[in-house]
């Protein structure tokens, strides 16, 4: 009887074991770290009541700052150097290529932001005039400039479509808040995915019809172009940057789990 009552003990003693191990096992599996996926577009590619359209959109960042401030008021920080100096995101492409992913602790914060960073377009734009028609080197600019935002598309109004490029050199750092289910309260699982969205609606709401209607005009590639630059068409320019460069108007950052910890 003590033999059988002697392997019985042993037989719960191993049991209880492995279910300790199975337990440790279990937690040891848990990840601590969310992966957060980044992608930045456009919000929309119409402004001006459809007027204006956006063909494509150019974003050149050197910098992405990543914090967030848990409920427990801890507060991390992160960054991303891109490699050359400067990544271009292309805003009315959803490619891979546009995301980057970086890393938090799985937790609930408030408030949670990124900053985006440009670094300033050194190429020295020229603007050449021959018998009253103003021109520059396209190819040229197209080929070295590196403006912070690069915008092209259409004006379309009575009738009549003109071409449009947007320059903007520079663009201060813009730092945007998350929300996520419309509330500023983040939770971050282990995998995520962030939206920034710029909203080009917002860059012209200040601007009038008849703001366009009377622009500069430049011939690019034999066509009458507005074109808007910090040398040209200066009044448009200033305008856009004022709306550009208020984030809490002109951006969002929508936060999404994708996976929970299992």
């Amino acid at each position: 009887m003590k033999t059988n009552m002697s392997f019985v003990l042993r037989g719960l003693c191993i049991i209880a074991l492995a279910g300790v191990l199975f337990s440790c096992g279990e937690e040891n599996d848990k990840v601590e770290n969310g992966k957060i996926t980044t992608t930045i577009s456009l919000f929309t590619n119409a402004a001006l009541q459809g007027r204006l359209t956006i063909d494509d959109a150019m974003l050149n960042l050197s910098r992405i700052e990543f914090e967030a401030t848990s409920l427990g008021k801890n507060t991390i920080r992160s960054s991303k150097d891109f490699e050359n100096s400067e990544q271009t995101f292309a805003l009315t492409e959803k490619m891979k290529s546009n995301g980057f992913v970086t890393e938090a602790k799985i937790d609930r914060y408030n408030p949670f932001s990124f900053t985006l960073t440009s670094i300033p377009d050194s190429y020295n734009l020229e603007i050449l005039e021959t018998n009253g028609i103003k021109t520059f080197d396209f190819d040229a600019f197209k080929n070295n400039a590196k403006p912070a935002l690069l915008v092209t598309g259409k004006f379309d109004n009575r009738g009549a479509s003109t071409p449009i490029i947007i320059a903007i050199d520079a663009i201060s750092p813009l730092e945007v808040f998350a929300t996520q289910n419309g509330e500023p309260l983040i939770e971050v699982n282990v995998e995520n995915l962030a939206e920034i969205n710029l909203n080009p609606a917002v860059w012209f709401e200040n601007i009038s019809t008849q703001k366009f209607e009377t622009a500069e005009t430049i011939t690019v590639q034999g066509r009458e172009t507005i074109f808007i630059h910090s040398k040209f068409n200066t009044e448009l320019y200033d305008d856009i940057m004022l709306q550009l460069e208020t984030p809490e108007k002109s951006m969002t950052l929508t936060m999404t789990i994708t996976k929970n910890q299992d």
